[in-house]
This record gives structure tokens, sequence and C-alpha cells, in this order.
């Protein structure tokens, strides 16, 4: 029995060094990439791993990055000689690779609508990621300017979903034609509002007074935590989502771009929908939502100088031109408390069965 017991061991052992061939190793995996295209004819592109030779590709087409723009082994590349007026999306590729990192600045650099950026890049739970330059969320784009226009047209945009109410399209006018876009209205709550109107009057009027009644005392941010629940369970922003959802199920509507007035509420939660339902981690979500503060500190803090010969104490403003973990909170939480889940609320309350939802996935996620 001994000797067979031993026969057996050599013989398992035989056969693992002779009858199988190890796997090759896959090529490390690029961690940390990240785009900064700020200076417009530049872009600088940053990894923090692996350690070794990384070549750069780069593409204005998300599906055609094949342009070879350097390699390092310092963890990054700055890129010269690029047009400023197209978007570019980078590959990493270690080794012989044959599918690299990709990766692309989020911002949109839109000098009149800083909040304008793209969703792309963020991993569901499941290991897929989010496909870049197919879904864009901005603040208003009424008042592009020639340069700001000519960046949108190079997107190529097929679908803007709007989702201003009709008065503020009234007064801030309505977007700019981009080349072969559809501009769809789903408008969710109208700025002609009571509360709206009192803000404003409160505020052009420089009674003290009214402000601090109207946002003294934490008002401010209850404002927006209550927008936050009402965007979660209003009738009129269910019906709006599920449009933008059951379009973006079809390819033809991509890429998207989406926008309210500031670009921080009625599309942060649009966002928030989207990745949510692409199995984007929930903290993920948030931490993107709150990147609102990133892009638009510069355009807050004019804000808030313009205000100070009419407001007593400008800071009153803040909350509401901010977006808090508190507000989307407050959305996540509505939907907890009378949707049971957040895939109730998708399938039940959004409207997007099981097959939409895997078309979803397919349109908006890598393989």
């Amino acid at each position: 029995m001994k000797r067979i017991a031993v026969l057996l061991t050599t013989t398992v052992a035989a056969v693992s060094l002779v009858g199988v061939v190890p796997a090759a190793a896959a090529p490390p995996q690029v961690e940390g990439a990240a785009a900064d295209c700020t200076a417009g004819t530049s872009c600088t592109i940053t990894w923090t791993k692996p350690k070794a030779a990384v070549t750069v590709y780069q593409g204005t087409n998300v599906d055609a990055i094949d342009t070879k723009a350097g390699t390092s082994d310092q963890g990054t590349v700055t890129i010269d000689g690029l047009d400023p007026s197209q978007r570019y999306y980078f590959a990493l590729k270690v080794g012989d690779a044959k599918q690299g990192t990709v990766v692309a600045d989020r911002s949109l650099h839109l000098a009149t609508a800083p909040n304008a950026r793209d969703i792309g890049g963020y991993e569901t739970k499941d290991g897929h990621h989010v496909k870049w330059g197919q879904v864009f969320r901005s603040d208003a784009i009424s008042k592009a300017d020639a340069a700001d226009l000519a960046k949108l047209d190079a997107l190529g945009i097929k679908l803007i979903c709007d989702f201003r109410g009709p008065s503020e399209v009234t007064a801030d006018g309505a977007d700019v034609p981009v080349a072969g876009a559809e501009n769809l209205s789903l408008p969710i709550f109208d700025a002609s509002n009571d509360l709206s109107a009192k803000l404003r009057a409160a505020i052009t009027t420089g009674d003290a007074a009214q402000q601090e009644a109207l946002l003294g005392g934490g008002k401010g941010a209850q404002i927006l935590t209550d927008a936050g629940k009402f965007l979660a369970t209003s009738s009129e922003a269910n019906k709006s989502y599920h449009a933008l959802l059951e379009r973006l199920t079809d390819a033809s509507s991509l890429p998207t771009l989406t926008h309210c007035t500031a670009g921080k509420d009625r599309t942060g939660w649009s966002t928030a929908v989207i990745l949510s339902a692409l199995g984007v981690p929930k903290q993920t979500v948030i931490d993107d939502y709150l990147l609102t503060n990133d892009y638009t500190k510069d355009k807050n803090a004019s804000t808030l100088a313009s205000v100070k010969s009419l407001m007593a104490d400008p800071e009153l403003l803040r909350p509401v031109l901010e977006v808090r973990p508190e507000y989307i909170g407050a959305s996540f939480a509505e939907v907890k408390k009378h949707y049971g889940s957040f895939d109730n609320y998708l399938r039940t309350v959004l409207g997007i069965s099981r097959s939409e939802l895997a078309k979803l996935k397919k349109n908006l996620l890598t393989d």
C-alpha cells in the first residue's frame, strides 16, 4: 500500500512538471491612471503602478485610441501639440498587452459651463467600467461661446436632455444648437416656483431680514435636502428620469448630455441613477456628485463676491450653491424608505425592466 502511495505521488509530481504548461503571466494592470488636459494644447497622463514602462496611446474617438504618444517608466507622460477643440482619450498599455487602461480628463473644460464633465471610467461592483465618452453631465449650455460650442460639436452628441423648467429656459435662453444633437425637454420643477422667487427678491432688494428668514439657521441647506427628497419621489422627476434611461437603452442616442441650470441637483441625481443602475458602488456615486464643488469653486466664489453689496452675510447663500453629502443622502434615504431598495425603485418606479437594464449595461459598460 505504501508503494502505491509513493507511486501515485511520484506520478502526480511528474505530470505537474512535464504535462502541464504554466499559463503565461498577464501583463500588470495600470493603476491610478488620470489625465489632465487643463492646458488645452497638452495633456499630462499620470499613473501610480506599475513601476515599469507604460506606453500611452491617444485618440479623439474612444473606440479608436491608436496613435502612439509616448512611453515612460516614471509614472507620467505629457503630450503636446493637441487640438484644444477636441476631446482626447488615452489607452495605457504595459508590454505587449492588447488591451489598455482607458482614461480621459473628466472635465470638458467649458468656460461657460464649468461643471460639464464625463461620467465614464468608474468601476462597477462586478469589475466592469463605465465607458468614457458616452454620457456627459453639465450645467446649462445656453450661454456657450464659440470655443465651447466647438468642443461640444466635437463630442458627437446625439441627445441633449434638459431638466430645466419653462421659466428657466425663458430667462437663461434655450440650449445652443449642437451639431447633430436632438434637444429633449425633460422639465423637473420650475424655477418660477414661490421659493425661487422669494430668494431672488430677497437678494436683489437687499432685505437682510428676509434673507436671514429664508436662509439663516440652516434653512439654506434644508432647501437642498428637501430637494433631494423631492427628486427621488416626485412623479414629475420619475417621469423625466424614466424617459432619460429609456433613451440610454438605445445606442443611437449616444453620446448623451444631461443638464439643468447649475448641473448639480437634478442633473446630479440623474447621474446617480445612471451610475447606480450600472452597478457603481454607492460611495463612488456620492464622490462623483461631490466633484461639483471642485468644478464650480471659482464660479461660486464669483457669485458670492457679486452679492456682497446686496447681502449682509453672503455665506448664507453658500449651501444653496454647493452640493453636500446630506443632499444626495436624502435622495438615497427616500428611495430606501418608500421603495425598499434602489433595484425596486429602478424597476417599479422608473419602469426599467430587466431587459432594458441589460441594454443599458451593454451600451454603457466595458466588456
